[in-house]
């Protein structure tokens, strides 16, 4: 890395800080990652048959520019949640880290057991397998590494997929002349066998081990099959793991909570005998005391296991082996959930008397934490020159903020095609206010909020500071809450469009950064923003990036998270 520091000055104003302007050369050390959202891989099926479909759907965390003829190993995730209710991204700040080493996660939907009884679970996750390989070159995905992977109902349903590779009778729908097998599968204490697991639910439980209300009712498993397992046990057993492990099972790495009193840990127990009677391999890892979706289990140890387990299976020759550990394992990192496509606004769209649409933020953050834990809100902007835009484009890139204890909001707003200035600005207003009105629900300091943007994004982003209290971009919703900002955070936005016009003394710090190589948006604005900005005595870090062009990923290494962390803590 080249580093040439210009000047850092102190001086005193109404903020603490200092500006400073900062020629630097940024090493691209780590691949940067991009997240595809909501990609359509299946048509099912989903009330009378005859009368509605539902498009099944998956995110893929991916490379945003991929190595021209590399191919990379695909983990497939299934989210649990009873076959009820899952939401597919919620566990892609785990995996994210894991995509980091050189794998693609595709997070897949399916069918709830409310609209349709088992197999529909197995046969939408086989969808998803065959869509993958059907599009291997476009995603640049290696065909021959595939790995199933899911947790409590979703390890259900990622076991099934290993074991029942060369079952025909579960793959329906489209892309039949791919192959549903998988390579490896990777359980998170998922169920089995029901026929044990049923017992196990009809067992009176002590007071203390109460239900979360979502199981409430009726069994999750009656709820699946469509009838009770002990009636039926020679269908049920057809819908279990435990009945189809074969010779030519491959590689299982499955992980249990000791302590689990939802899925008891036996059961991955029967299913690691019976892989190991059968010749397969398989390493079971039990973590003692470790509850049903234990934060234990989503550290990074497991990651590190992971990431193993997969090299060993997917070399050649693959190694055989048949391992059972035990072992206490501490929270070290915080549990991360990434929750996708929360509604915040409606806006007029169309003609605003016949049409509304529907704004969303995805949002990273903590799971658990200390009772009355509130953390900073970082709101990101993505860019798209106002006309395009993908919301969850740079959260692999935001995640390490959300490690170092942020809340991260990315926004939606409407594109010029639809709506003129103002309206990308009041939209991601309405975010914030909205934030700061669910700030009890979401864990949120109201008293620290950045916003943050690239491009087109940097441009509302750098307006939404300047703006500060001005009531007339103030429209819509929660008009009781501020859309105040404490910091902005600006790439590469054309900030000399009007912005520096409205610098004043109450603007909050920013921190900019522009690369030279920039041929869409001319660094000399950002230059130009940055001397408007020190006249006035505002807080400002502006690195000038050696050769970065637009979007350049120099600008999403972790070296720029941490330069951005460092001043946020100086001026927050």
């Amino acid at each position: 890395m080249i580093q040439k520091q210009e000047h850092s000055e102190e001086y005193s104003s109404t903020h603490a800080g200092t500006y400073r302007r900062t020629e630097l050369g940024i090493e691209k050390k780590e691949e940067s990652l991009t997240i595809l959202q909501d990609i359509t891989f299946a048509r099912v099926p989903y009330w009378f048959p005859n009368f509605h479909y539902k498009a099944l759907k998956m995110n893929l965390v991916c490379p945003f520019h991929p190595e021209e003829g590399k191919k990379y190993p695909v983990i497939v995730w299934i989210c649990g949640g009873a076959w009820i209710t899952m939401e597919k991204s919620a566990h892609l700040p785990f995996w994210t880290e894991l995509a980091r080493k050189g794998y693609i996660i595709a997070s897949v939907e399916y069918r709830m057991s409310s609209t349709k009884h088992f197999p529909a679970q197995l046969e939408d996750v086989k969808s998803a397998i065959r869509y993958l390989r059907a599009h291997a070159e476009e995603f640049h995905i290696d065909p021959e590494r595939i790995a199933a992977a899911g947790e409590s109902a979703g390890g259900h349903l990622a076991a099934l997929a290993g074991v029942t590779g060369n079952r025909k009778e579960f793959d329906v729908g489209e892309n039949l002349e791919m192959s549903s097998r998988v390579q490896a599968v990777l359980d998170f204490y998922g169920p089995a066998d029901f026929l044990s697991h049923a017992a196990e639910e009809n067992e009176e439980k002590p007071e203390s081990e109460e239900k979360p209300e979502f199981l409430m009712g009726p069994s999750p498993v009656e709820m699946l099959l469509g009838y009770a397992p002990e009636k039926q046990p020679e269908k049920a057993r057809l819908a279990a793991a435990l009945s189809y492990v074969n010779p030519d099972t491959p590689p299982f790495y499955i992980i249990h909570g000791t302590a689990d009193p939802i899925v008891p840990v036996e059961g991955s127990r029967n299913l690691a005998k019976k892989l190991e009677e059968n010749g397969c391999s398989v390493r079971l890892v039990e973590i003692n005391d470790a509850v049903h979706a234990d934060p234990r289990i989503y550290q990074k140890e497991t990651r590190d296991e992971i990431e193993a387990f997969l090299k060993r299976v997917f070399a050649e020759p693959a190694p055989h082996f048949q391992e059972h550990v035990r072992m206490d394992r501490a929270i070290q990192e915080p549990f991360l959930t990434m929750l996708e496509n929360i509604v915040f606004a409606q806006t007029p769209y169309w003609f605003p008397c016949y049409n509304y649409k529907d704004l969303d933020l995805d949002l990273l953050l903590p799971i658990q934490g200390k009772e009355g834990e509130k953390h900073p809100l970082l709101v990101w902007i993505c860019g798209g020159a106002f006309l395009t835009m993908e919301k969850a484009a740079y959260l692999p890139w935001l995640m390490y903020f959300a490690r170092a204890g942020y809340v991260i909001a990315s926004v939606q707003y409407r594109l010029s095609n639809v709506a003129k200035f103002p309206a990308p600005l009041e939209d991601v207003k309405k975010a914030i206010r909205f934030l700061h009105a669910h700030a009890e629900e979401f864990h949120i300091d109201k008293t620290k909020t950045v916003v943050g943007g690239e491009s087109a994004g940097g441009y509302l982003a750098s307006m939404t500071g300047l703006t500060n209290d001005r009531k007339e971009y103030e429209v819509g919703e929660y008009p009781e809450e501020s859309s105040h900002v404490d910091a902005v955070i600006d790439f590469y936005g054309p900030a000399a469009l009007d912005s520096s016009t409205r610098v004043t003394k109450t603007t909050p710090p920013f921190f900019m950064a522009h690369g030279t190589g920039d041929t869409l948006v001319d660094c000399k604005g950002s230059d130009e923003f940055y001397e408007e900005l020190k006249k006035n005595g505002i807080p400002v870090e502006y690195f000038v990036v050696k050769d970065a062009p637009h979007m350049g990923m120099e600008f999403y290494q972790k070296e720029m998270a941490d330069r951005i962390l460092g001043f946020l803590d100086r001026n927050l």
